[in-house]
């Protein structure tokens, strides 16, 4: 039942063709249509009758709820921050508040499709929020902060190249030469030990001209 009101809030409205698909797929059509309606009683129940309601041949939260989800703030905040230019006030208060509503994993301890699926989702949108603070950092001349900002991206996926090129540019905007080399040699043995690969033509080509 839970589940059901989860999968409803994150996805949005289904039929209950696409629910019982989702939940059930093994299951004999005769079996599934009373399964659904016993866990569709239990939510309501929990919930509230009017909790999930049924319109149009399809199932829904009741969008007169007045309901607030962390996640789906964050997803909120970055899509709003993406339409903003980065010298904007604005734009860097926005991709703060969705790095601060990021607390790990999305609903850990449910392994099924759909929730790996918004799991991955919402850490992208996490990354993307710690790029964009660095970003914004990096366009108001803090580039320490920035270099802060984007190592968090970094703690979070490794292998993201426009993060250790901006950390370089940023070591570049310092005068820390020394520095640009050390994190490109870095990146460099960890794509080599991890990938088997060399950074990309455009991050190589980066570190050349930034070490000039």
């Amino acid at each position: 039942a839970r589940e059901l009101f989860l999968y409803l809030l994150f996805n949005g409205p289904e039929s209950r063709e696409r629910l019982s698909v989702a939940f059930w797929p093994d299951s004999p059509t005769k079996q599934v249509r009373a399964v659904f309606h016993t866990t569709l009683y239990r939510a309501r129940q929990a919930l509230g009758e009017n909790a999930i309601i049924f319109r149009d041949g399809v199932y829904l939260i009741n969008p007169d709820l007045n309901l607030w989800c962390d996640a789906i703030e964050l997803e909120n905040f970055t899509r709003q921050a993406r339409l903003l230019p980065m010298r904007d006030a604005r734009t860097e208060n926005l991709w703060s508040k969705a790095v601060n509503l990021y607390h790990g994993d999305f609903l850990p301890g449910r392994d099924i499709d759909w929730v790996f699926y918004r799991r991955q989702t919402l850490l992208e949108a996490y990354i993307e929020a710690l790029v964009g603070v660095g970003n914004c950092a990096r366009a108001r001349h803090s580039f320490r902060d920035a270099i802060t900002s984007f190592r968090h991206a970094l703690d979070a996926d490794p292998y993201r190249e426009d993060a250790h090129r901006a950390i370089m540019m940023c070591f570049a905007e310092l005068g820390e030469k020394h520095q640009v080399l050390a994190h490109f040699q870095r990146m460099q043995d960890l794509f080599l030990t991890e990938l088997g690969l060399d950074p990309s033509e455009e991050t190589v080509s980066l570190a050349d001209q930034l070490l000039k």
